[in-house]
């Protein structure tokens, strides 16, 4: 008999969501083939959960914010897991990924703060573990550092071009990152909710600096960013603790909010000598950066800043 707690879809192939969500147990019927976006959202109180071997994905954010629920044992039928699928299950621990899984979108597992060690079926085609972090099979792509891992400093590996979507949001107890040149892409939100992370050097190997990539990175108090960068996408900064940043002339792009509410910047140095030539975004700096900060500009670039539309508000513009 199929639990009148389950809210299925017509065709009884996909859970859809839960009546009670004040339930701590459920037990999955094995006439489902897909666990729902949202299926399990709001069930603050789950501790447990049975997933039949004819499910085949847990879709996207399946199972975020079951702040209680400690274990959960994917079967071997399942092919995807969607993103944030167990974003926020605080009280998970370990994750094993079996050898049926080939798709994996953004980090499924961020901010699992309790979460020390994802392993991987050793015959799994798409995907491995090294130390307790995933990667993409040949260790090329990062896809996801457990947020309750216990490192303070972590050396990507020579062999990674990519760090991925999420890979090391809300990684709390990260206070250094050694990124190797042999990384071309740093992904959205790659580093976001890092509050620990002092500084980073960007390798000149990176064109562009994704959307959220440090954003709520309160303690980042130095980014190096190389002139190899063109891009610098939407709120990368939010929230971060440097008090100057260097933009080089390699840019031509800064998205919306990229360095919005960075509340201790006091200089701002852009090498860029013609602003007209950058594709800006909107409130990229706060008033309170137009007000106090010093933006310094090239030495024959002056004019072009002062008449700037969006870079003629700072109050103090100089040259160097």
């Amino acid at each position: 008999m199929i639990d009148s707690n389950l809210i299925i879809s017509d065709d009884g192939k996909t859970l859809c969501g839960i009546k009670d969500p004040n339930v701590t147990s459920v037990s999955i019927p094995n006439t489902i083939t897909s666990i729902g976006m949202r299926a399990f959202n709001g069930c603050y109180s789950l501790v447990s959960v049975n997933i039949p071997n004819s499910v085949t994905s847990i879709e996207d954010y399946a199972f975020i914010c079951c702040y209680l629920l400690q274990k959960i044992t994917i079967p071997n039928s399942v092919r995807k897991i969607g993103c944030y699928a167990f974003s926020q299950c605080n009280s998970l621990q370990t994750i094993n990924i079996p050898r049926s899984v080939t798709t994996i979108v953004f980090n499924p597992f961020e901010c699992c703060s309790s979460l020390s060690s994802i392993t991987v079926d050793s015959q799994n085609c798409n995907y491995e573990s090294a130390d307790g972090v995933l990667f993409e099979k040949g260790k090329k792509t990062i896809v996801a550092v457990p947020s309750g891992k216990n490192i303070h400093s972590y050396r990507i590996p020579n062999s990674v071009t990519k760090i991925g979507d999420g890979a090391f949001r809300g990684c709390k107890n990260l206070l250094s990152i050694d990124i190797p040149r042999s990384v071309t892409s740093i992904s959205n939100c790659a580093f976001s909710d890092c509050t620990s992370l002092l500084s980073v050097d960007i390798p000149d190997t990176v064109s562009s600096i994704e959307g959220g990539t440090f954003s709520t990175c309160r303690s980042l108090q130095r980014i190096s960013i190389p002139n190899s960068v063109t891009s610098i996408g939407r709120n990368p900064f939010l929230f971060c603790d440097f008090n100057s940043i260097t933009i080089p002339d390699s840019v031509k792009s800064i998205g919306d909010y990229a360095f919005l509410h960075c509340e201790s910047l006091k200089a701002i140095h852009i090498k860029v000598k013609n602003p007209n030539n950058i594709i800006l975004g909107k409130d990229i700096f706060s008033c309170e950066a137009e007000e106090s900060c010093v933006l310094f500009v090239p030495s024959d670039s002056l004019k072009e800043y002062c008449n700037h539309p969006i870079f003629s508000k700072f109050k103090n513009i100089v040259t160097e």
